[in-house]
């Protein structure tokens, strides 16, 4: 099976259409890299292109990545410091020799699987946490009762259920929980999405400093997941949704080791 067959089975599930428009515009949807007409040896799911993944498909013989996080092929410009083309730096070179040599050919899959409220980050993110009182999706994140606990207690719970060590916080311990906003990733606008919504408290991926400002301010709870964590949980129903569709194709799922190191 091509390459490109596949996608196209992906694409039933999450059709590129249903991404945002800066995606679509900048052409972070769908193959970026190798012959989208090679034959499938097997298919790599993976939050983000990194080494170990890299390292990973080649060991295992897999020739078609389906990825979630564009950065290889992203070019920034920054206000503040020279920058280099993307496809210049060492890394991303050594990673790129590897692709070639090995005809791996990756596939993105950004807010296209962002949107999904079946099967996308969101739901399985709840799915996770055992959150299944949806009070709205609210485009690309869930609305939840949860019953009553504390923010200590949901804290301890997502740590549990997500296999996190340590989260970010902010609220008081005993702030009574009865709703939350779930999200993922990175996304801006954080505790305005609590407040939006008339919940008591959001647990997200990738905070920067202001909404634990704001979330003190305003008297409500927020937790920090990390992008990672919540997104691996997220990207890894690819595997199951592509492998009930393509049952004699292997398919895996490619951790993306933490980042972090805690002094």
């Amino acid at each position: 099976m091509k390459a490109c067959e596949i996608a196209s089975v992906f694409e039933t599930i999450a059709p590129i259409s249903t991404g945002i428009a800066s995606d679509i515009e900048n052409g972070f949807l769908g193959f970026r890299f190798g012959d989208r007409n090679v034959e499938v040896t097997g298919v790599g799911v993976a939050w983000f292109l990194s080494q170990e993944v890299v390292d990973a498909a080649v060991r295992k013989k897999l020739n078609m990545l389906i990825i979630h996080e564009p950065e290889l092929f992203r070019q920034y410009v920054s206000p503040f410091h020279s920058n280099m083309q993307a496809a210049t730096i060492p890394f991303n070179l050594d990673k790129m020799k590897k692709l070639l040599e090995h005809d791996i050919c990756v596939y993105t899959a950004h807010s296209n699987w962002d949107l999904q409220t079946q099967v996308g980050m969101a739901p399985t993110v709840a799915k996770a946490l055992g959150f299944s009182d949806l009070i709205k999706w609210d485009i690309g994140i869930g609305v939840f009762r949860i019953g009553k606990t504390t923010l200590s207690g949901l804290i301890k719970h997502v740590k549990k259920c997500m296999k996190l060590a340590h989260v970010r916080f902010q609220g008081r311990d005993d702030l009574p929980i009865k709703t939350v906003v779930l999200a993922y990733g990175s996304m801006g606008s954080e505790v305005e999405a609590i407040l939006a919504n008339n919940a008591d408290a959001g647990i997200f991926g990738e905070l920067r400093e202001w909404p634990f400002i704001f979330a003190r301010e305003a008297g409500v709870g927020i937790i920090e997941t990390t992008h990672v964590r919540s997104e691996s949980i997220g990207f890894a129903s690819v595997v199951t949704e592509l492998h009930s569709r393509l049952p004699d194709v292997r398919i895996e799922f490619l951790e993306v080791p933490y980042p972090f190191r805690l002094a």
